[in-house]
């Protein structure tokens, strides 16, 4: 019965932060949106590299992601992006060194893993992106990308410059938006709320957290933290987590700088929020885990 009782508490402290933050948006020392930022000009512009992470997705959603990427505004001089592979797919090799020769700037890498072996999932592979491979200037600023979600083409001009203008900032995101979302959306997953509400009340308050998708991270921050933490499913969380805690700062954007994919069954849904929902409490549990251990 107390096993119940305290399960029943977690769970209603989690419905009474939830409230706190719908109760108090209305309050008016809670900012609003952030104002949009645009950078402009062709030259003298940051470096940036973008990753493609993916691994067994479909070859055409890969596809859509690179060239949406390879298309933003922005002078192919001054960014590049990278596809990194951890499926060792030779279809998805081929078509990306197909595209190459219309955009110079993308390139194709693979860690060429062997199946059950420890390599950290998506953090091992972002890890073996930043630290494995050879380039001959290194970027200022890396953008991360998952594979079924595309950039919109002024996605580095509406992020860069909340950057470069705030010295402190560690982490630029972006909020999530779907273009396949069901008629009504019965699961409410579009996040409406999240957006609207959420996102600018954890910005005014220094608590945000950036997705793994549609982000913009200062390159010298993660050599800092020694890449993307690999203990954990929610590598994006852990970090956002590490950085605030050392002084850091991360802001969320709510307009449109991304399109993705949700996943299109019950079953695909409960998947991901699940491993979202443990993976964010295992994150919070383990400093206490650490020292109970």
């Amino acid at each position: 019965m107390w096993c119940f009782f305290f399960v029943e508490c977690a769970f209603m402290y989690e419905c009474c932060g939830e409230q706190f933050f719908t109760l108090t948006s209305a309050k008016g020392e809670l900012a609003p949106h952030l104002p949009k930022l645009r950078l402009v000009g062709q030259n003298d512009l940051p470096l940036v590299e973008i990753f493609v992470p993916c691994c067994g997705e479909s070859l055409d959603i890969i596809l859509d992601t690179a060239r949406a990427a390879c298309a933003i505004d922005y002078p192919t001089a001054r960014f590049c992006v990278t596809v990194l592979d951890d499926g060792n797919s030779a279809a998805l090799h081929k078509a990306i060194a197909d595209l190459c020769k219309i955009w110079p700037n993308l390139s194709y890498h693979s860690r060429g893993v062997k199946p059950n072996a420890k390599v950290f999932a998506k953090a091992g592979n972002l890890n073996y992106g930043l630290f494995e491979i050879k380039r001959p200037f290194p970027p200022e600023f890396i953008a991360i990308m998952d594979a079924d979600c595309m950039p919109t083409p002024d996605f580095l001009r509406a992020t860069l410059p909340h950057m470069l203008t705030r010295s402190k900032l560690a982490i630029v995101g972006s909020a999530q938006y779907y273009y396949n979302l069901p008629d009504g959306d019965p699961l409410d997953q579009a996040l409406d709320y999240y957006s609207a509400i959420k996102i600018p009340q954890l910005n005014r308050l220094g608590k945000s957290f950036a997705s793994g998708s549609g982000c913009v991270i200062r390159y010298s921050t993660l050599l800092k933290t020694g890449g993307f933490p690999t203990f954990g499913s929610v590598e994006d969380v852990t970090l956002s987590s590490i950085l605030t805690q050392s002084g850091d700062q991360i802001l969320v954007l709510t307009e449109l700088l991304q399109l993705g994919l949700i996943p299109g069954s019950f079953e695909g849904h409960q998947h991901y929020t699940t491993t979202i929902s443990i993976g964010s409490r295992m994150d919070r549990a383990k400093p206490y885990l650490e020292d109970c251990g």
